[in-house]
């Protein structure tokens, strides 16, 4: 596993103000895993198609991942669950992966195989926020 960087929150100024920006509209935690193989004819990317009726997204091929919940924490996490301030929170992300991998791809992964890639959250304007942490790893 490699060190992980500092967590900065990602808040973007707005211009556009045909939508009302709600200060208070907190971005749900998320984490998203990307999973790579070496195929015959060279990297595969393992993506996942959502249902087309859900209101996000619906019908898109996506990166396996989703919420990060409060058991992704464990009964052991010594701090305030979904504070992303708290740099151990990056291993809460790294467990929520490893669970939607499971759920959405049936992929069977570790969180010790997953690197840190990136942290999106989009601008204060967006209908729907996630504040999503990305990592990479080995696709079984």
């Amino acid at each position: 596993m490699t060190d992980s960087p500092s967590i900065d929150s990602a808040n973007t100024d707005s211009t556009n103000t045909d939508s009302p920006i709600d200060p208070n509209k907190i971005p749900v935690g998320a984490a998203t895993v990307v999973l790579m193989r070496d195929g015959e004819h060279g990297p595969e990317v393992l993506l996942a198609r959502r249902n087309s009726r859900l209101f996000f997204a619906g019908g898109a091929w996506v990166f396996p991942g989703g919420r990060i919940d409060l058991a992704d924490h464990g009964d052991d996490y010594p701090g305030v669950p979904f504070d992303e301030s708290d740099p151990r929170f990056i291993e809460v992300a790294r467990r929520a992966c490893v669970r939607e991998a499971a759920e959405e791809a049936d992929a069977l992964i570790t969180a010790e195989d997953l690197v840190w890639m990136s942290h999106w959250t989009p601008p204060m304007e967006a209908a729907k926020r996630f504040s999503t942490f990305f990592f990479i790893g080995p696709a079984p």
